[in-house]
């Protein structure tokens, strides 16, 4: 409404934007909202504060914790940052891709193996072929699904050497930040001119 609009902290809104992986072009969204109410919202300092918050939600770190909670990326990360953090992003994808083929293939094992109990049952109730013959089949199927889960955990130590990797390189920027001093600050345009 016109009052959201009139007092709106439209760095804070560019910020929160960027952090949640929305494009700078929600602004034009805004810009159409309040134009209705004769407001115009602050294009600088929501760029300003969606600069700000694009910086910390392309980070790799981000990016890896996004892959892995099967969050999807709208391609706002752009720069030299970019790179790692889409590299971040796909391990972080694997490893959730990974535990949910894990998840589904150990539903459907219980599945089958509930199926198998039942039918041992009735073939203790009653001998027929036609139950042999699905007690056989849901074995077949079981021991395809045990393979199937061997593979599975095949490919874990990959994953955790990736996982690994993700950490060990988060922990070396937190390192770098936490020892490399600080830039100093820039000096005015005009301090290193002498007044006449």
């Amino acid at each position: 409404d016109a009052d959201q609009c009139r007092h709106m902290d439209w760095r804070a809104r560019g910020q929160a934007d960027a952090e949640d992986g929305r494009s700078e072009s929600r602004f034009g969204e805004y810009r159409a909202q309040c134009g209705k109410f004769g407001q115009v919202p602050d294009r600088e300092a929501y760029q300003q504060g969606w600069d700000a918050g694009n910086a910390r939600y392309c980070e790799p770190a981000n990016g890896y914790a996004l892959g892995r909670r099967g969050q999807g990326y709208s391609g706002v990360c752009r720069g030299a940052g970019s790179h790692a953090f889409m590299q971040q992003y796909e391990r972080g994808v694997a490893v959730y891709r990974y535990e949910q083929q894990v998840e589904a293939l150990e539903r459907d094992i219980r599945a089958v193996e509930r199926e198998r109990d039942a039918l041992y049952l009735q073939l203790r109730e009653r001998r027929s072929d036609a139950l042999r013959y699905r007690l056989l089949e849901a074995d077949r199927q079981l021991q395809r699904l045990q393979l199937e889960r061997m593979r599975l955990q095949m490919m874990q130590p990959r994953l955790r050497d990736g996982l690994l990797a993700h950490t060990l390189g988060a922990l070396a920027l937190l390192l770098l930040r936490l020892l490399l001093p600080l830039p100093a600050p820039a000096a005015p345009a005009d301090a290193g001119r002498s007044r006449h």
